[in-house]
């Protein structure tokens, strides 16, 4: 058990914070990877979940990379370590789907699907900053998430960015969701079996405070997908179009023109054919 002592920034800026990241001679760990995480009921009842918990749940995450992570993470009411959360997991060559159906069979309720896009760096000269996470969540701003070894290595690099208190969450996705677009913790949580970018739109908009609002979300989002190559995800499209579908289509499209111009080919040939033998047959008749 391990206790996640991190804190969230949303990202104004990516540019931005990238310069003053480079000035501590960051390293890239990986480049903007898909995640996909299914998540789990504990096995409590509702009433003791919320007597005794203010979070608690299991997850499975494919990290995109060849690594799945089986998760859990809790935080009592009364913490001990505040407003941090207390985390325990594994890392497995298993599946995916092999780690989601295990928990499936002892019993465990999936209540959400779940995607996002993470971009991972750390700074080798300074350990004590474990990792620097960009991530982007389906309708929300790109934020970035700081994770260090102590509560005070993290409130002095947020410092060394010239990161404002009032910037600083700790709420995880689920508070962004809340806080931009009215959208309560509990319906995240709890309610919304269903968080990608194909849905987004749909799955959330009767919850969200501010349609205007989320609609500009979503055509930011939309760009800023296409600029990192993941414009496939379609956002808000209602239409998803990967990679194998445009290669369908592209073939299918090939053979329609192939089709159109073998009848327009077969057309002419027989157009021409259908004169040359007409002017055959007036030659004979004029020879006789």
């Amino acid at each position: 058990m391990s206790t996640e002592i991190e804190a969230q920034v949303i990202v104004d800026d990516y540019n931005e914070i990238m310069a003053k990241l480079t000035k501590f001679n960051v390293k890239q760990k990986f480049d903007w990877v898909k995640f996909k995480i299914a998540v789990f009921h504990p096995c409590l009842s509702a009433e003791e979940q919320k007597e005794k918990y203010s979070l608690i749940f299991t997850r499975v995450r494919d990290e995109g990379l060849g690594t799945v992570t089986i998760t859990t993470k809790t935080k009592l009411k009364v913490a001990e370590n505040g407003k941090f959360v207390n985390e325990y997991e594994i890392n497995t060559k298993n599946t995916f789907e092999e780690c989601r159906d295990l928990l499936l069979a002892n019993n465990l309720a999936m209540k959400a699907y779940q995607e996002r896009l993470r971009q991972k760096w750390i700074i080798p000269g300074r350990p004590k900053i474990k990792e620097i996470v960009f991530d982007i969540w389906p309708g929300l701003p790109m934020y970035m998430e700081i994770e260090a070894e102590t509560e005070n290595d993290l409130v002095t690099f947020l410092r060394e960015l010239d990161i404002t208190k009032e910037k600083i969450r700790y709420s995880g996705a689920s508070g962004f969701y809340n806080e931009i677009l009215g959208i309560p913790i509990d319906t995240i949580n709890n309610k919304t079996p269903q968080l990608d970018f194909y849905t987004v739109d749909t799955k959330l908009k009767e919850y969200v405070s501010n349609i205007d609002n989320f609609d500009k979300i979503l055509t930011k989002q939309k760009v800023l997908l296409k600029q990192i190559g993941y414009e496939s995800l379609m956002v808000g499209t209602g239409k998803k179009f990967s990679k194998r579908s445009s290669k369908r289509s592209s073939k299918r499209s090939s053979k329609r023109s192939s089709k159109r111009s073998s009848k327009r080919s077969s057309k002419r040939s027989s157009k021409r054919s259908s004169k040359r033998s007409s002017k055959r047959s007036s030659k004979k008749i004029s020879k006789n």
